[in-house]
């Protein structure tokens, strides 16, 4: 249920390889000095809602970082945090076996007959394992929401999830590996809600794909291929150099791209079209 469907491709740029800003999961808080300072640009946030983000002062962004994928599906419904609420009441948040963790595991057995999933409850601790087998980046295939499946020894997925919550999921065909890099089960909540979010990014790949490669292409033809390469959803700056003032420039416009320039920009899956007119203004 959770994989992707390699229809999701038709029409677009497939895969991830060749960029290596899209063959890798970033870990969106190791950031250089430039990408602390356009951090340091954005006002303060007070809530968000779907894809748009309330500054204090009352302003809107429409928002095209989604902390790098986590939040990919926009902002989670009430009924996500009421049962993320419930779990966290109950207890739930130690590292022991649970109903949840095994229907995680059962799912992706389904999907991944092939490879054994490795959890690690953050990114940084799944980066560290690897590097300590000596395994490079090239030989990790991150599996990228809305772009073609990958079938490869070593799969990464990360679920759309708050990044404090998103678990990293490493799939292995070589089951001596996922032995060596085992590290016990995600807590019950934590299990529970990737469960649950790759169940909604699913069906947002079959059901929802038709209206976001119409956004897609409502993009290009506003005038944001002159800043961005597209694959699929995701925006590859075309000029590193000026990616200081096209952050800027963006952000003015009431739009805030990705603050981290090895991290590609997504195109969110809702927004009226008028939010990017600014494109078409603006012919610097």
């Amino acid at each position: 249920m959770f994989r992707q469907e390699r229809r999701s491709g038709q029409g677009e740029k497939a895969g991830t390889k060749g960029d290596s800003r899209l063959e890798w999961g970033q870990d969106s808080h190791s950031m250089d000095k430039s990408q602390r300072s356009r951090l340091h640009m954005i006002p303060s946030i007070r809530r968000s809602r779907g894809f748009h983000l309330y500054a204090q002062s009352g302003r809107r962004y429409l928002d095209f970082w989604q902390e790098g994928g986590a939040g990919i599906l926009g902002s989670r419904t009430s009924s996500f945090v009421r049962d993320l609420k419930n779990d966290l009441e109950s207890g739930t948040t130690m590292r022991l076996p649970s109903l949840p963790m095994e229907n995680l595991k059962r799912q992706l057995a389904r999907e991944y007959p092939a490879h054994q999933g490795v959890f690690f409850p953050q990114l940084a601790q799944a980066l560290h394992a690897l590097h300590e087998l000596g395994i490079a980046k090239a030989d990790i295939a991150e599996r990228k929401p809305f772009l073609p499946a990958q079938d490869a020894d070593i799969i990464l997925i990360r679920p759309p999830l708050p990044e404090t919550l998103r678990p990293a999921i490493l799939l292995l065909r070589d089951q001596a590996l996922a032995q060596r890099l085992e590290q016990g089960p995600l807590a019950a909540f934590q299990a529970r809600a990737a469960l649950r979010s790759l169940h909604d990014l699913a069906c947002q790949e079959s059901t929802g794909l038709v209206a976001r490669q119409r956004l897609w292409k409502l993009f290009d033809k506003s005038g944001g291929l002159r800043f961005f390469e597209r694959r699929g959803p995701y925006l590859l700056p075309r000029d590193p150099d000026s990616y200081d003032t096209s952050f800027a420039f963006f952000l003015q416009a009431g739009v805030l791209i990705s603050p981290n320039i090895d991290e590609a920009s997504i195109i969110p899956g809702d927004f009226h079209p008028g939010e990017l007119g600014f494109l078409k203004e603006d012919r610097s």
